[in-house]
């Protein structure tokens, strides 16, 4: 049979996708506001201030001058501030797109009563903003991650600060980050979104231009940060566990969570699939909580609504309302015949249990977290299918209930769900992650999607999904391998397949942008003539967990001229080259998110799950 497709949709699908959103689970009416992970900060910070990136150049900026790398590398801001979009999170605002948006928003997305700058430029912070101790030309800085830094900016460059407990160190305002679901939590505050931060984004600011969120695996997203830090098997302070002290051993390994340190980022990613799963249940929950939540952190697509804002939400407005937490992809995809979605069906599919349906046409919440944290429940070694099942029994009755959903049936019914996440967290927490279990793991994973439900049909994996489960693969695969795991040139194959066809490396345009933020420094502080040291600075932080030899080391501690200039780049150094380059920078940024849509188009389920299969026949021994 011929296949019929649309093609006006593909041609329109750049602007359509851009309302792809979350999914979202919700949970109970009771849920704490905040996840466990984060509670207690505010209290307990009440009178730290968050400093400015600029406050850790001092010591950050480059290795050298006596100071030891044994722990970190000493040039973390210098990498940030150059390679990490998370230092142009302010800037984007400013290009063409942000304008754009604005414009079809008829609002000022700088103005912090919009909501855009909790996530662009850490806004949320409360009482740091207006404490001038931030710069929101910044972007996402260090403060926003590790804590604010006045309780311990000074304590923390003396060596006994290595010597402290994380819950110590989190008295003094320092996030404990090593930590996988601290950290994957941080960061699903603004990939996923947090009510309580006031990071909501609207079915109106997507359809408006914001870019889609793709599905948040933290061990991948780290890795494509780039990550100024090195992996735990290649820090010096964590190597020869084992020549040390017993109590001195304990407590490193304990304090720097070095448990099965050859899989840690597997631990990271199989945990951080559950917090997905978490945080986007709390984020749907509290846009169903119509009593507790002010509107403005809740629904900005209802801000100027004031005080009649809560009637609207639960009222005629809740179809805009819901659709910030609704499967965009369910309707914003090509339609063709045949396709895999008419084959897989509507709902939840489990392997090894019964579907849980949903009506074609309704607009469910996105189910991407759902499998991957089923196989985290199964690695655990307990039993934690029912709760999952029953959660989304009553998730799914939520969604029939009528198009949208019934609110009030979402919020009550998510409750378990994340009481469910939790649960599965701390037995993740206690488990061993050894090359047996890891390579078992693998294959779950890898033969998710290889058999079919109870009802005959075949298990198909979408592409947010297969995204999702393919990250954590590679990320285990990688791991596994090396730790003496075997591979072939067909595993090798299949692996990039995946990478490549699912954008799992989604940074395609980055020597462009690299070249033109660097070039940024250069024009700023050259004077015309090339600053020495780029290149070398380049090729340390390229090379895979800064495995570099101790002379590239010392030449990169030789007060390098380009490290220097970004030493005293200002921001409004930045900014004024951010801005003239900003068409090129948007025209990279458009062509990395063109090229993941016609991926999205051109995915083929039958080809993740023949790739999936190789890997699992020679992770498995077969």
């Amino acid at each position: 049979m011929r296949t019929l497709t649309l093609r006006p949709f593909r041609r329109r699908l750049p602007a359509l996708a851009g309302c792809v959103a979350f999914l979202f689970l919700g949970s109970a009416v009771h849920a704490e506001a905040v996840p466990k992970e984060m509670a207690g900060e505010k209290e307990a910070w009440k009178g730290f201030k968050a400093e400015n990136a600029a406050s850790c150049a001092d010591c950050h900026l480059q290795p050298g001058g006596g100071r030891p790398i044994d722990l970190s590398l000493l040039m973390e801001y210098s990498i940030w501030k150059t390679h990490d979009k998370h230092a142009q999170a302010y800037a984007v605002l400013l290009g063409e797109r942000g304008k754009r948006m604005g414009d079809a928003l008829k609002q000022d997305v700088t103005d912090p009563k919009t909501g855009c700058m909790n996530c662009h430029a850490m806004n949320n912070l409360a009482g740091s903003a207006d404490q001038g101790q931030l710069v929101k030309e910044d972007g996402v800085s260090c403060a926003g991650c590790h804590g604010p830094s006045t309780g311990w900016n000074l304590e923390h460059k003396n060596p006994a600060w290595r010597k402290k407990t994380p819950q110590e160190k989190f008295e003094k305002g320092m996030r404990d980050l090593r930590d996988p679901a601290t950290r994957a939590t941080l960061c699903m505050s603004c990939h996923v979104g947090s009510v309580a931060e006031g990071k909501v984004v609207t079915h109106a600011m997507f359809a408006a231009g914001h870019p889609p969120l793709p599905p948040m695996e933290i061990a991948t997203f780290s890795k494509n940060e780039p990550p100024h830090w090195r992996d735990a098997r290649f820090v010096p302070y964590f190597k020869d566990l084992d020549k040390l002290e017993p109590a001195e051993r304990d407590a490193r390994v304990k304090n720097f969570h070095l448990k099965d340190m050859a899989f840690q980022q597997t631990r990271f990613a199989l945990i951080g699939a559950l917090v997905a799963m978490r945080e986007t249940a709390r984020l749907a929950n509290q846009r169903t909580d119509f009593d507790k939540v002010t509107p403005l952190e809740a629904w900005p697509e209802l801000k100027d609504a004031g005080d009649g804002a809560r009637a609207l939400a639960k009222g005629e407005r809740w179809p805009d309302v819901s659709l910030a937490h609704a499967d965009c992809l369910s309707c914003h995809h090509d339609l063709t015949y045949p396709g895999y979605r008419q084959v897989r069906g509507f709902g939840y599919q489990l392997p090894g249990l019964d579907p849980i349906p949903v009506i074609p046409g309704r607009v469910m919440v996105r189910s991407w977290p759902v499998l991957p944290a089923l196989v985290g429940a199964r690695y655990t070694g307990k039993d934690h299918t029912e709760g999952l099942k029953n959660g989304l029994k009553a998730l799914a009755d939520a969604t029939n209930a009528q198009q949208y959903g019934k609110p009030e049936d979402i919020h009550k019914s998510t409750g378990a769900l994340i009481t469910w996440c939790d649960a599965v967290i701390a037995d993740l927490n206690k488990a061993d992650f050894n090359q047996q279990a890891v390579g078992k793991l693998i294959v779950d994973l890898a033969n998710l999607y290889q058999g079919n439900d109870k009802f005959g049909r075949p298990m198909v994996a979408d592409y947010e999904a297969a995204k999702q489960i393919g990250s954590i693969v590679l990320i285990a695969y990688e791991e596994w391998k090396a730790a003496g795991g075997k591979s072939d040139a067909d595993v090798d194959k299949a692996i990039d397949h995946i990478r490549t066809n699912l954008d799992i490396v989604p940074y395609t345009k980055r020597e462009g942008r690299l070249k033109i933020t660097l070039g940024i420094v250069d024009e700023a502080k050259g004077m015309g003539m090339p600053l020495a040291g780029i290149d070398l600075f380049k090729k340390v932080v390229a090379t895979p967990n800064f495995q570099v030899d101790e002379k590239t080391l010392t030449e990169l501690a030789n007060q390098s001229p380009f490290l220097n200039a970004v030493r005293t780049l200002s921001n409004d150094d930045i900014s004024k080259g951010l801005n003239k380059h900003k068409d090129e920078l948007q025209k990279l940024s458009n062509e990395e998110e063109k090229l993941v849509l016609e991926h999205i188009a051109a995915y083929k389920p039958e080809d993740f799950k023949a790739a999936m299969k190789k890997i699992a026949a020679a992770v498995g021994g077969k």
